[in-house]
């Protein structure tokens, strides 16, 4: 059975309590809590049709904030639209490190790699925020940049490249 409604559980009191609801049914999730105290809502299956969901949502447990995520990974120089709960109070407003966020949540992977050409790593961490009625999200995804090529092949003279193919 799939479900939209969350809950929280105070190790303390040991008492639980329903805490907003995700954006979207699902079953059959993953969950991560990573040592930010957020909790990583991954994929399942929606209720409407029992097909794979490819999204994701980050919950921020003091703030009842959900960002929805539409992939986890984004090419550079790609865009994709972040939302969040509808029953957000306030004017949303986003934040974001390396690329481009407009005040709808369209955002925009840089083009290049911020870290220089000469950099070997090809993927970066974009920490975007939301940030509604004094209440703070975050939620984090990859930038993939292409790699460079390893084919050492093209470098040779045109007459040495034909002869080893």
């Amino acid at each position: 059975m799939s479900t939209d409604t969350q809950f929280v559980f105070d190790e303390t009191s040991f008492v639980s309590g329903a805490t907003g609801n995700m954006l979207e049914q699902r079953c059959g999730y993953g969950i991560t809590a990573p040592a930010t105290g957020r909790v990583v809502i991954i994929g399942g299956d929606s209720t409407t049709n029992a097909t794979g969901t490819n999204t994701a949502e980050i919950f921020e447990p003091d703030s009842s904030i959900y960002i929805t995520l539409p992939k986890t990974l984004i090419a550079a120089n790609a865009t994709m639209n972040l939302t969040v709960d509808p029953s957000t109070v306030g004017t949303v407003t986003w934040g974001v490190k390396y690329g481009t966020i407009t005040s709808a949540g369209v955002y925009t992977a840089p083009a290049t790699n911020p870290n220089g050409a000469s950099d070997k790593i090809t993927t970066i961490q974009e920490p975007v925020t939301a940030t509604a009625s004094g209440a703070t999200a975050a939620a984090p995804f990859t930038v993939v940049f292409s790699q460079p090529s390893s084919n050492t092949n093209s470098r040779l003279p045109s007459h040495r490249r034909a002869a080893q193919q």
